[in-house]
């Protein structure tokens, strides 16, 4: 779950553009009438009450640029407050500009201890307070909090955050990174996915993390986290491209010319290694022509080329 959790929060979370909706969700963990009997999550979920009534189970607390990208996300035991994480400076990381929020997120100290961050929260009035100046923007960006809705919706109806078949916290946890990994998923492309999911293998800081974490490599390697793909390919087609070119150097050498026929083979197996070894890199190099056209001769300027490619992505 660590890598998971790393992973949206310093890859898939959105770019906040000075504009942002903030709200929070229920996630139930099982029926009313079934509280008292409730083993699964004792002790951690509580019992919590929201514009649709009473539930039991955890909220979900989230904040969403003005396109819909998730920009932060918290989970809480349903009896906090939705203001609560608002408090806390790592929630709002990141977050300037206007903070769109509905009726539960009103407080005077709330709103002068964001104001001095560079945050003015925006939101209505209760029946039972005396009315304020509005700006008309202010106005419109209130209507557009519906967005936020939209997000939550998505999230419980299509990405299955919440349901009442978890048999352990642990569960439940998975399950709902899932859920939000998916939804930031959709925003991306697939050329994008396969870059990001690059940057996991990668990224010296990650494993550095995981390993200040308790991780050691054997267990990072163990459950694939230290895989890449793209070099492990490279590397193959480099020894291979190694292998056919002195073959088929030392067979035209040692034959006085007589094997030209082994020689074009080894030489076309050598030149399929070169193209192979650049395809996984995701590039298209010059290199290729050029060796067809030089054939074996160029085996020194290519080998140390190539040599220096696969350092740069190891």
């Amino acid at each position: 779950m660590l890598p998971m959790t790393i992973f949206i929060k310093r890859v898939l979370l959105g770019t906040c553009t000075g504009i942002s909706f903030v709200d929070s969700t229920p996630l139930c963990v099982c029926r009313n009438q079934r509280i008292l009997i409730h083993k699964t999550f004792e002790g951690l979920a509580e019992r919590g009450r929201c514009s649709m009534g009473w539930f039991f189970g955890f909220k979900l607390h989230l904040i969403i640029n003005d396109k819909g990208e998730i920009l932060n996300f918290m989970f809480t035991p349903g009896n906090v407050d939705d203001r609560e994480p608002l408090k806390q400076g790592k929630f709002l990381e990141n977050i300037k500009g206007k903070l769109c929020a509905d009726k539960g997120y009103i407080g005077q100290a709330l709103f002068e201890n964001l104001f001095l961050n560079g945050i003015q929260l925006v939101t209505k009035v209760k029946n039972n307070m005396r009315n304020s100046l509005m700006s008309i923007a202010d106005k419109i960006l209130l209507r557009k909090r519906a967005l936020i809705e939209t997000v939550n919706d998505e999230l419980k109806n299509i990405a299955q955050i919440e349901h009442s078949r978890h048999r352990s916290f642990s569960n439940f946890i998975a399950n709902s990174l899932s859920a939000i990994a998916a939804y930031c998923l959709t925003f991306l492309s697939m050329t994008d996915n396969l870059l990001f999911f690059d940057f996991i293998s990668n990224s010296r800081y990650v494993i550095n993390l995981l390993e200040e974490r308790g991780w050691s490599r054997e267990d990072l390697q163990r459950f694939g986290y230290l895989t890449n793909n793209n070099y492990d390919e490279a590397e193959k087609q480099y020894k291979a491209y190694k292998r056919n070119s002195l073959i088929g150097i030392c067979t035209l050498v040692f034959s006085g010319g007589i094997l030209i026929i082994v020689y074009l083979i080894f030489l076309i197996m050598a030149y399929r290694n070169v193209a192979r070894f650049y395809k996984a890199l995701g590039r298209n190099e010059d290199e290729t022509a050029l060796f067809n056209a030089l054939g074996v001769l160029a085996y020194f300027h290519l080998k140390e080329k190539m040599k220096e490619e696969l350092k740069g992505i190891r």
